[in-house]
């Protein structure tokens, strides 16, 4: 996957963080270089006076989506209040390509993602390694300020899933359904198997399996989500099980053409 070692003197932009106070909520807003003129933001979420235990007891969740900061936040308010409440700190970051940084939603094979994808992996580093990289990056940079605390990560996806049993018979370019986006999930799975202090990983509209991509003409996976050479060596279910005994959740998994896949 290219390099993805994180940066060892792990730096904040020059006047680029940010405190804020809404009532009990404090959000910091930071940018932090991850490589070369490469800036992801951080945002922290934390609430004081929380109405469950000492806040400092409570886990720390780094979260990733594959579409950004601020469709997750949409999307996820209600958990987001809830954990929140419960003293939980909630950091999220927005990995390159993703978010606010690409403001390009189609993934398909004729789109500029897939073009800068093809080559960056031609190049010997894909999206994916320098993804992770970022993250690995961002982790270290949080890690010092929650010594102590259980670390959980989460990946998802603000794609929603094909039925399990859609037909699928659409040619190419034409009528053809929105590629998955499985990437935050894949994320949170690789950033626990390289950083040993992960306590546990909830992924959401991940891949149930890479191989369902082969199962078909049609590719409904974004290029920039495929592992070189992965199959050579596992699966999906492979990396799972290399991070025994970490908690791992997964749910709403999808196949290759981005269909729900069923629970067994």
């Amino acid at each position: 996957m290219g390099d993805t070692t994180p940066q060892e003197q792990i730096q904040v932009r020059e006047d680029s963080r940010r405190v804020e106070r809404m009532g009990p909520l404090t959000v910091t807003r930071e940018l932090v270089e991850t490589d070369r003129g490469v800036a992801v933001p951080v945002l922290t979420l934390t609430l004081a006076n929380p109405r469950e235990g000492a806040q400092e007891k409570r886990p720390v969740v780094l979260g990733v989506a594959s579409d950004g900061i601020a469709p997750a936040l949409e999307r996820q308010r209600t958990n987001l209040a809830t954990a929140l409440n419960l003293g939980i700190t909630v950091v999220l970051t927005e990995v390159r390509g993703t978010g606010a940084g690409n403001a390009e939603t189609d993934r398909g094979q004729q789109s500029a993602a897939t073009s800068h994808s093809a080559t960056a992996l031609m190049l010997g580093q894909p999206i994916l390694g320098g993804q992770l990289r970022d993250l690995r990056t961002v982790w270290r940079h949080i890690k010092p300020d929650f010594r102590g605390r259980e670390a959980v990560v989460i990946g998802g996806s603000g794609a929603k899933p094909l039925p399990h049993d859609a037909p699928f018979f659409h040619p190419r370019r034409v009528a053809r359904p929105p590629e998955s986006r499985p990437t935050g999930a894949l994320l949170a799975l690789l950033l626990a198997l390289y950083e040993d202090d992960i306590a546990s990983v909830n992924c959401r509209r991940g891949l149930a399996h890479f191989r369902s991509v082969l199962d078909t003409p049609f590719v409904q996976v974004p290029h920039e989500a495929i592992v070189p050479g992965m199959l050579r060596e596992g699966d999906v279910s492979d990396l799972v099980s290399a991070l025994a005994p970490l908690k791992v959740e997964q749910t709403e998994l999808v196949d290759g053409l981005g269909r729900l896949s069923p629970a067994k």
